[in-house]
């Protein structure tokens, strides 16, 4: 290393030191000074999963979606299915910083393609309703099948709601009962596993 990219390294070393004591100092009341710190850290050198750490902690924590979404947006440019995901659903919210229901269908769409059972259900209902794309129940479907391979709770929660009211499909209401029952299990095993997705999994294994 020369010594032009060795100066380099240290001033970009210390800048981001200063920016997540800053963080620090403001926050170190909720902080884990240990473990935030190296969050930031990590985050500010471009590591994906670090970055949507950092995104939920400001939504959760901060009630910053701005900061939210422009840490999401980060990972999800990577190619993170989750941070995709999350990144979608804070352009779908119509109190959020930038709402915009075609650029969440784009980044729930990348998601979906990634394999993520959340964004695979979530496309569906966009699909189902006609939001920022033409209306197609049949692809919601199929969406919704795709999400429920993965015991997603609300791929049963649509679908079973589409064999209840008929819509798009022949009522069925055992089989809408039955898809009912099936989300009740998936929303426990989802707290036990704590749907945690690492970033570089972009083909979620079932």
């Amino acid at each position: 290393m020369n010594k032009y990219s060795c100066i380099l390294l240290m001033a970009t070393n210390i800048s981001y030191a200063n920016v997540c004591n800053d963080l620090y100092e403001k926050n170190k009341v909720r902080w884990d000074k240990n473990q935030n710190l190296q969050l930031c850290y990590d985050a500010l050198k471009g590591d994906p999963d670090a970055q949507f750490d950092l995104a939920g902690w400001y939504k959760l924590e901060e009630n910053d979606a701005n900061e939210a979404l422009n840490w999401a947006l980060k990972s999800a440019e990577q190619g993170c299915a989750k941070s995709q995901f999350v990144t979608g659903l804070l352009y779908y919210d119509i109190n959020g910083p930038e709402p915009n229901w075609f650029k969440a269908f784009e980044w729930i769409e990348k998601s979906a393609n990634n394999g993520l059972p959340h964004a695979q259900a979530m496309l569906g209902f966009m699909y189902q309703h006609g939001q920022a794309v033409a209306q197609n129940k049949i692809k919601a479907k199929q969406l919704y099948e795709a999400a429920i391979e993965q015991q997603n709770e609300d791929g049963y929660n649509y679908l079973g709601k589409m064999y209840e009211s008929g819509d798009g499909i022949p009522i069925d209401k055992q089989k809408a009962q039955l898809l009912f029952a099936q989300e009740k299990i998936a929303r426990v095993l989802t707290i036990i596993n704590n749907n945690n997705y690492p970033c570089q999994q972009n083909e979620i294994s079932h």
